[in-house]
Parts: structure tokens; C-alpha cells; sequence
């Protein structure tokens, strides 16, 4: 009166994993895979050794509700183990005892799944509706191992960045705008976006071709879903990349949410690996890339700018020397109604050196304090950054400028390009105009003062 069934299952899981997961940490796992079935797993007795016995508990879509099985054998290299039923399903009512067989044995990377079951039913008792279950049982748990071996093999990673800038334009600039503006903003990584197909609706394929720095030389990905209004998109790796070398599949799902006038980016990636591949440390990278280009664009669009050029009658070295070199000496003698003096806070005027230029009370501020962040004496050029004072913290959170003199016939042009970072909703037009109005005010000052004095700087 003894019957069995057996079942084999291919995976594309590791035999290893597919071991661990579906058999030996089945109390955790189970219950997470089929809820509608297994509403908990408890450990009775032991410590999973040989001789512990858990309890599996049932929905009531099961006509039993419980089962205690005692794991007799296992063997963890060969990946092999031995069950018995000690109480609960049918045993006393329709059998008297159960046992089941199962080994796991490697295909390559992936694993071949095989259990034998073996049941001796009571005298006299018809069992051929429970075979029948029985069978339906190895379907059950052909389903239950993929999707255990599923479980294993795909994987997810989130991030949620924080900026300041608006949710719109966020979704716009970082997303349905990266062919454009990917390029500009890391030419390090990103060497040029182009749109293989579409145009820009759903189905669209772009490929991001990449710098020497990536291990990969692009990526083609669709678009498969957008919602402007929600700021919502899906898209899928088609192609590139490590699809076929290191993942089977990668999709990413980004929605853009609005917080006061700033907004949260949240992406939730998915990608299937191939068996027996190490994806850890690609999944880092990846994370890290997505965060840092987000952050790229928000510093993009926070920042604003604006340029200047000015024609002088002044030579170009004289102007470069009295107008940034020797500011801050020839800077209060010229202009003492705006600047009450400049003094050398820290180095000798190489890059690095800072000096505080003092204003009097017919400019909003105090003081500046600026940092030189690059010069260079023969191609009369130099770069500054504001570290203290002026609308620093209270209006803008970074300035930089730019400035370049170029010779022009016995005179000079004198460039300049400032960028800033406002602080999310100030309104800095009225200041960058009058900004603007001091440089060049500046300038003609100082090319008066040449003209005037044609050996001074020379």
C-alpha cells in the first residue's frame, strides 16, 4: 500500500542557493513566496541539525492545517536531505507514515531540483483522490522552487536623492532632457546621448555612449512608460551595458515628487543577474552614478550666471595687474566711495591666497572675502570664489568668477563670466544687475586711471 511520486525541476539558480532557500530556510522564505498557502513556519525542536522538528502551518485553502516534519539526514555539500511527517496532514487518517527525499545537484550555474515521495496509506482506505493531490502537490512544488530560484536571482536597489530644485524641472532636465544635457554636465563619463528611434514617447531607444572610465562602451534603453503630469517614467536596458555578460534583464521605475518648492528623486532598479555572477559591486557603482547625476543637475539648475565684456583703451597686461592683481591696493584709491580698503587675509597672492575687500555703507554688505582659485600670468586669466560675506548664506549659497583680458590693438577686452547658486526662492535679478554694474564700473575706473597714467603697471 505504499505509493510515491517524483519530481524534477530545472533552475537557473545556483544549486547552492536554491538549497539553502527552498529547503533549509524554507520556515522564513515560504511563507513569504506563497502567503495563500503557508501562513508560518515554526522551528519545535532542535537547532535544524538532524532530529529538529518545525511545524508548517496552512491557509484554509489546505484541507489540513498543519504539518510537523522531523529532518532525519542532511547532507550540506552534497546538498541533499531526508524528511519524515511526525503529526498533522493525513497521517492517522489516511496514512501512517511520509517521507520525502531531496537532492540538488549543479547543471552548470544553474540546478536540477529532484525530490522522491514516499507515503504508506491505512488498510482499506482509498487513496487515489490523495495521489491525485499528491500529483497536483508536485506541480505545487515545481512552482514553489521557480519561484524561489526567481526570488534568488532578481534583485532590486532604490535611492531617494533630496534637491532643491523644482520637481518639474527636475524630471525634465535629469530624464526626458539627458541626451542634451548628460554630455554637458559629466563629459567624463557621459560622451554623447543619441535617439535611436521614437521620439521621446514611449518605445523611443536612446543610446548613452560612455567615456573610457566605464567598463562598458554604452547602453541602449527604452522608454517604456512616462506620466508628465505625475513625473513618473519606466524604461529597460535593450541592449549594452552588462546585459548578456553579467545580467539577464535591467529595468528602472523613477518618479519625481514635489517637497515645497524642492523635490525627492526615487528610483526603485531591478535587474535579473546570470548565474553564479557577483553583481554586488556594479549595483554600488550604478547607485552611486544615478545619485551623482542627480546632484549634477540640481547644481545645474540651481546655478545661474551671467557675463561681461568690457573694451578698454588699456593695455592688456596693465589692466590684468591693476584691475585683479593689485586690487587691493589701487581698489580704495580709485573707488574709496565704494571700497574702504582690501586686505591679504591669508597667502602671499598665489592660488589658495584670500583677501577681504571692506565696503562702505552705500553697498548692502560689509565685506567679501575671496579665494583665488587659479591664475595665470602670461594667458592673463584667473579664476575666484567667495568663501565669506557678501549675500553669502543669506541670498546665494556659492559665487564664483571667471575673468579673462584679451589684447586688442594697443587696448584690451576685459571678460568676465560669474556663477551663482541662489538659495531656493530669493530673487537675486535687482543684485546680480548691480553685480554686473560694479565690475564694469570697476573696469573703466581703473582704464581712467591708465590712460591717465600710461607708466603705471607697465
Amino acid at each position: 500500500m505504499s505509493s510515491s511520486w517524483t519530481a524534477e525541476v530545472e533552475t537557473k539558480a545556483p544549486a547552492a542557493a536554491i538549497f539553502k532557500a527552498a529547503f533549509l530556510d524554507w520556515h522564513n522564505l515560504g511563507p513569504k513566496l506563497i502567503p495563500q498557502i503557508i501562513t508560518g513556519v515554526t522551528l519545535i525542536s532542535g537547532d535544524g541539525s538532524p532530529g529538529s522538528i518545525r511545524q508548517i502551518n496552512f491557509s484554509p485553502a489546505v484541507p489540513f492545517s498543519f504539518i510537523k516534519e522531523r529532518l532525519d539526514f542532511v547532507d550540506h555539500e552534497k546538498l541533499e536531505l531526508k524528511t519524515f511527517v511526525v503529526e498533522g496532514g493525513d497521517l492517522g487518517s489516511k496514512i501512517e507514515s511520509a517521507t520525502s527525499h531531496i537532492k540538488v545537484e549543479p547543471k552548470g550555474n544553474s540546478s536540477i531540483v529532484k525530490v522522491s515521495a514516499t507515503y504508506k496509506a491505512i488498510a482499506g482506505i482509498d487513496v487515489a483522490e490523495d495521489i491525485k493531490k499528491a500529483k497536483e502537490a508536485k506541480q505545487s512544488i515545481k512552482n514553489k522552487l521557480k519561484q524561489a530560484a526567481r526570488r534568488k536571482m532578481s534583485s532590486s536597489w532604490t535611492a531617494e536623492v533630496e534637491t532643491k530644485a523644482p520637481a518639474a524641472a527636475i524630471f525634465k532636465a535629469a530624464f526626458l532632457d539627458w541626451h542634451n544635457l548628460g554630455p554637458k554636465l559629466i563629459p567624463q563619463i557621459i560622451t554623447g546621448v543619441t535617439l535611436i528611434s521614437g521620439d521621446g514617447s514611449p518605445g523611443s531607444i536612446r543610446q548613452i555612449n560612455f567615456s573610457p572610465a566605464v567598463p562598458f562602451s554604452f547602453i541602449k534603453e527604452r522608454l517604456d512608460f512616462v506620466d508628465h503630469e505625475k513625473l513618473e517614467l519606466k524604461t529597460s536596458v535593450v541592449e549594452g551595458g552588462d546585459l548578456g555578460s553579467k545580467i539577464e534583464s535591467a529595468t528602472s521605475h523613477i518618479k519625481v515628487e514635489p517637497k515645497g518648492n524642492s523635490s525627492i528623486v526615487k528610483v526603485s532598479a531591478t535587474y535579473k543577474a546570470i548565474a553564479g555572477i557577483d553583481v554586488v559591486e556594479d549595483i554600488k557603482k550604478a547607485k552611486e552614478g544615478f545619485i551623482n547625476s542627480v546632484k549634477a543637475v540640481e547644481e545645474h539648475l540651481m546655478s545661474s550666471s551671467w557675463t561681461a565684456e568690457v573694451e578698454t583703451k588699456a593695455p592688456a597686461a596693465a589692466i590684468f595687474k591693476a584691475a585683479f592683481i593689485d586690487w587691493h591696493n589701487l581698489g580704495p584709491k580709485l573707488i574709496p566711495q565704494i571700497i574702504t580698503g582690501v586686505t591679504l587675509i591669508s597667502g602671499d597672492g598665489s592660488p589658495g591666497s584670500i583677501r577681504q575687500i571692506n565696503f562702505s555703507p552705500v553697498v548692502p554688505f560689509s565685506f567679501v572675502k575671496e579665494r583665488l582659485d587659479f591664475v595665470d600670468h602670461e594667458k592673463l586669466e584667473l579664476k575666484t570664489s567667495v568663501v565669506e560675506g557678501g549675500d553669502l548664506g543669506i541670498k546665494i549659497e556659492s559665487a564664483a568668477s571667471h575673468i579673462k583680458v584679451e589684447p586688442k590693438g594697443n587696448g584690451s577686452i576685459v571678460k568676465v563670466s560669474a556663477t551663482y547658486k541662489a538659495i531656493a526662492g530669493v530673487d537675486v535679478a535687482e543684485d546680480i544687475k548691480k553685480a554686473k554694474e560694479g565690475f564694469i564700473n570697476s573696469v573703466k575706473a581703473v582704464e581712467e586711471h591708465l590712460v591717465a597714467n600710461p607708466g603705471a603697471y607697465a
